[in-house]
């Protein structure tokens, strides 16, 4: 009752504010006698004949009064909830007994009627002359705001008889007045100049305007999908505002009501699951139970529309009444959600500034705080309006205003946050200006730091060469073309591997290697190796110590190069007094160790031997150590081998067998002893050996041309004794050092 009087009297405030007429006659103050059928001599009867005549009277109540014919105790069906009958058109009389004063009479000049709405179509009489005429036996022309002008002549001092003929679906609660205000009678310039519909044009505007910004910031930031649903969702309430207004008449001539009244419906439920979407877009902490209540918003909304268009007429009334129950619990809802987030933003504030300075600052510096005020207000003006709808009250609509003044707000945020972003760049050009001197100073220093680079990196004795984070060569010193006899041209844009050099026999072997300079590159993890790199001449290759380091991008870290350091195995000056040196490895079955073992075993050769001799040592025992590894320790016999290469998985049987316990902890033992005579290498491995004799003697087998045994025949030309034992597990490699004494006194 508290809340139907509050209503009351802001209504009654509202009329006498824009009264600026003399003397408007309230419809809604008059009683109004109605009657099943129509008869023309009906009209001729006075007020204390027409009860007598079968007709209901409906009492005076402004603003509370039913006037739809499925509401009044007349000789009709019942209509039920969720009507799905649709009966033929019956005719109504309605009677409106009007007192006109000499008064009143004298200041009459061009008067008329008001009213709301009126439905499903209708002739009007004022004291039995015919002044409107919208009956039709097939559409249903119930429209809003009708204006009806009247002849002065027609108005008589006294009584005056308002007769109004209504014909429509007794089922529908289209037919018959709209119940509450406004409904009256004054002069036609009065009722035009109240009912300009200034204000609805503004709303709409205003929302669409809010709507369309929106959106081009969407479009922008395609990210950023809140403007999208909070463009959306002004957009529907401009439209939901514009299509249950007359203004809808003036645009669309749509001669079916219901057709109108469908769309109105739609953009309505449309709305909440609009909202529900931009919430999900702004809070990024999801629990299972938020989740589920946005969905339920979207599904409640979406499937109400979807019925919507598929109901019967008579039913459209009574999905408005189900969405109206049940909206509220779902307006509460969002409100609370808004208001746990504001409390968790709220914390933060309070364990910063004290109690009142940081809930300001919560409710002005954070998107839970904007919202939970704004959404406050509508959601409570929403519920007075879904009230008043309900107990059939003319509502003010102040839901309208409600969002008029959140959406406003939300798009004054959005423009204090621009302005902030134009002072922010603004303040930045001015920073930009006043060191444009030192930016040019910075510039050319860069230019000197360049050039610096560039001379450094051309004419250093080391290679060095770049990389992308594909290995791809990006750029290679002039070095490389003094030292390597190449053109450093024919290798730029080709990968890192074109420039290693690659014994054919082995390219099983080479390829695990090179998964191991792949998998640096690719975890961005700094690498140093032995390589042997292709060189033009008498040798094909020469070994260089290899370096790869990463050089951060740090705009880019996905795109960062590396830098490649081939430095030439440097000479060791005391060799020259070396009277003997022995060395011994014992490691696991580790094929990725066999280069750092040779550059460690050849490493003082230098001196001794020359680059042919020294590349043909270090051939040898490397082929040497990979027979112990991959024939000795990991147990792959010649037929094995020449099997898995033919199915082509020996890469991989290679890879297993290096993983498995079995075969990778058996031992590998390299002993070295160097004299001034000779150098001497011992290589012991756990495997079972092979048929040395048969390798070693049997002159049917030409070693140099046979896929197994080429190595044992590499070496044999690069030492002066190869020696294995019986079993065939340990070689013995000797090279005498017969020119080192001439070399010396050279």
């Amino acid at each position: 009752m508290l809340i139907k009087k509050i209503t009351k009297f802001i209504f009654l405030f509202l009329i006498t504010y824009t009264k600026i007429f003399s003397y408007p006659i309230d419809l809604t103050e008059l009683p109004v006698y109605v009657k099943k059928g129509f008869d023309k001599n009906n009209c001729n009867l006075n007020e204390s004949q027409v009860l007598t005549n079968g007709f209901y009277k409906v009492e005076p109540n402004p603003g509370d009064r039913k006037v739809q014919i499925p509401d009044l105790p007349l000789d009709i069906p019942k209509r039920k909830f969720f009507e799905w009958r649709k009966l033929p058109q019956n005719s109504f009389t309605f009677l409106i007994y009007i007192p006109i004063t000499k008064e009143d009479y004298d200041k009459i000049i061009s008067p008329g009627f008001f009213f709301a709405e009126i439905g499903e179509s209708w002739a009007i009489y004022f004291n039995n002359q015919l002044i409107d005429n919208k009956i039709s036996e097939n559409l249903k022309i119930n429209q809003k705001n009708v204006i009806i002008p009247i002849k002065r002549d027609l108005i008589q001092i006294g009584t005056n008889i308002l007769c109004i003929h209504i014909k429509g679906d007794p089922l529908s609660k289209e037919t018959g007045f709209y119940y509450g205000n406004p409904y009256y009678f004054d002069e036609l310039t009065n009722i035009l100049n109240a009912n300009k519909d200034y204000l609805l044009i503004f709303l709409i505007t205003i929302y669409a305007s809010i709507g369309i910004f929106n959106l081009l910031f969407f479009i922008k930031n395609f990210q950023d999908k809140y403007y999208l649903f909070f463009g959306l969702f002004s957009l529907m309430i401009a439209f939901y505002i514009f299509i249950r207004s007359p203004l809808v008449y003036h645009f669309f001539f749509i001669t079916n009501a219901y057709i109108i009244f469908k769309l109105e419906l739609i953009s309505l439920f449309l709305t909440i699951p609009l909202f529900c979407l931009f919430l999900n877009s702004i809070f990024t902490e999801k629990e299972l139970w938020y989740k589920i209540f946005i969905r339920t918003c979207i599904y409640h909304g979406i499937i109400l529309s979807i019925i919507t268009i598929f109901l019967p007429n008579n039913a459209l009334y009574d999905i408005l009444l189900l969405w109206q129950l049940s909206i509220p619990i779902l307006l509460i809802l969002i409100l609370v959600i808004i208001t746990i987030n504001y409390i968790k933003a709220l914390k933060y504030y309070l364990n910063k500034f004290d109690f009142l300075y940081g809930i300001y600052l919560s409710f002005i510096n954070t998107i839970p705080g904007n919202l939970l005020i704004g959404t406050f207000f509508i959601v409570i003006l929403t519920l007075i309006d879904i009230y008043l709808n309900i107990k059939k009250i003319k509502s003010p609509g102040l839901s309208n205003y409600g969002i008029l003044i959140f959406l406003s707000g939300a798009s004054l945020r959005v423009v204090y946050n621009l302005m902030n972003l134009l002072k922010q760049v603004e303040t930045l050009n001015k920073r930009l200006k006043n060191n444009i001197t030192q930016l040019k100073k910075a510039y050319k220093q860069i230019q000197i730091s360049e050039e610096k680079y560039r001379f450094l990196f051309n004419n250093t004795s080391d290679i060095l060469i770049t990389l992308n984070h594909n290995g791809i060569i990006t750029n290679i010193s002039d070095s490389f073309g003094h030292i390597l006899n190449l053109d450093k041209n024919d290798f730029l844009n080709k990968h890192f591997f074109d420039i290693i050099y690659k014994d054919t026999n082995r390219s099983k072997v080479s390829e695990v290697f090179e998964e191991q300079i792949i998998n640096s590159l690719q975890k961005g993890k700094n690498l140093k190796i032995q390589l042997p790199l292709k060189s033009y001449g008498d040798i094909p290759f020469k070994y260089f110590d290899i370096f790869i380091e990463k050089i951060y991008n740090l705009e880019n870290e996905d795109n960062s190069e590396f830098l490649v350091r081939a430095t030439p195995i440097q000479k060791n000056p005391l060799l020259n007094y070396l009277e003997k040196e022995y060395i011994k490895f014992v490691s696991n079955t580790d094929i990725y160790l066999i280069d750092n073992i040779i550059s460690k075993l050849t490493e003082e050769l230098n001196e001794v031997i020359d680059d042919m001799e020294l590349s043909m040592v270090r051939i040898g025992l490397r082929e040497m150590l990979i027979n112990a590894i991959e024939h000795g320790n990991l147990e792959i016999t010649n037929q094995e081998k020449t099997q898995f290469l033919n199915q082509g998985i020996y890469n991989e049987i290679l890879k297993e067998r290096l993983k498995n316990p079995y075969y990778a902890n058996k031992k590998v033992i390299v002993e070295y002893k160097f004299t001034q005579n000779e150098i001497i290498y011992k290589i012991t491995d756990e495997g079972k050996g092979f048929d040395v004799e048969k390798y070693l003697n049997d002159k049917n087998i030409h070693l140099s041309e046979s896929l197994h045994g080429r190595g044992i025949f590499i070496t044999k030309n690069a030492f002066d004794i190869v020696q294995y034992n019986k079993k065939g597990n340990v070689v013995v490699l000797v090279k005498k050092l017969n020119t080192k004494k001439e070399n010396h006194e050279k």
